[in-house]
């Protein structure tokens, strides 16, 4: 696509196709971070929570750090590392987290607000020798605790906000991006410059269709595949080994 549209030399943000599939390597990490830490018996209610504990003090030691590594990638892990969490404590999951989740998602849409709110509470404590933490990491640890926790929970409901027989959620992640830059460039060569919000209307309707083929044609048939390959063989009655 990017050759097909000159790089997309006109958009605000040029050259790049598709910006959500380099986080797919990472994904990838973490699950093999995952099957090690199972391998080894940390994925345990006890040993699990003081591991998660560990991650959060190497992040918050790092969280000054200006390395793309440690800006980009780590706090995606440690949000990964938030829902193992939640896996593995499910009861963590209760009423009171959910709405606190909320909370904190609601303040970080807007640092202004949230800087102004922390500065204030801070104001009230009267610390000899205030935590030497800026308000920006708050901002940034407070949205990686709650996010989490807040997706999690909408994804557990019983009666799901948007009951969908179709899986489209990851087709959108993956075709969003391309989708839009393609919008943007064409619109440009038109002379229109798209207000946000009809770009975001816009390409939610050429996505969607693109996110149902993919499930229908490449996930779902990949997803039966990988339930088909996980079947233990089981002796038969005429001592025949078949899928269970």
């Amino acid at each position: 696509l990017g050759l097909i549209f000159n790089g997309y030399a006109g958009n605000p943000i040029p050259a790049i196709t598709n910006g959500p599939v380099w986080t797919l390597p990472w994904e990838v990490v973490c699950y093999i971070i995952l099957a090690v830490l199972g391998t080894m018996g940390v994925l345990s209610r006890v040993t699990y929570p003081a591991f998660f504990a560990a991650v959060w003090v190497i992040y918050l030691l790092s969280s000054n750090s200006t390395e793309p590594f440690f800006a980009a990638i780590v706090p995606m892990m440690v949000m990964f590392a938030a829902g193992a969490l939640i896996a593995v404590l499910p009861e963590l999951l209760r009423p009171e987290i959910a709405v606190l989740s909320l909370l904190g998602v609601l303040l970080t849409m807007s640092f202004t607000v949230f800087d102004f709110l922390s500065r204030q509470v801070m104001s009230l404590i009267l610390f000899a020798y205030p935590p030497p933490i800026t308000v920006g990491a708050l901002y940034t640890a407070t949205y990686l605790l709650a996010f989490p926790a807040l997706v999690v929970w909408v994804g557990s409901l019983q009666r799901p906000v948007f009951p969908l027989r179709d899986d489209l959620s990851y087709g959108l992640y993956i075709y969003g991006w391309p989708a839009s830059q393609v919008l943007v460039f064409l619109f440009l060569s038109w002379g229109v410059v798209l207000d946000p919000v009809v770009l975001f209307a816009l390409t939610l309707a050429v996505t969607i269709p693109m996110a149902f083929i993919s499930w229908r044609f490449i996930e779902r048939p990949a997803l039966r595949l990988k339930h088909r390959l996980s079947r233990k063989p089981t002796p038969s009655p005429e001592g025949d080994l078949t899928s269970s």
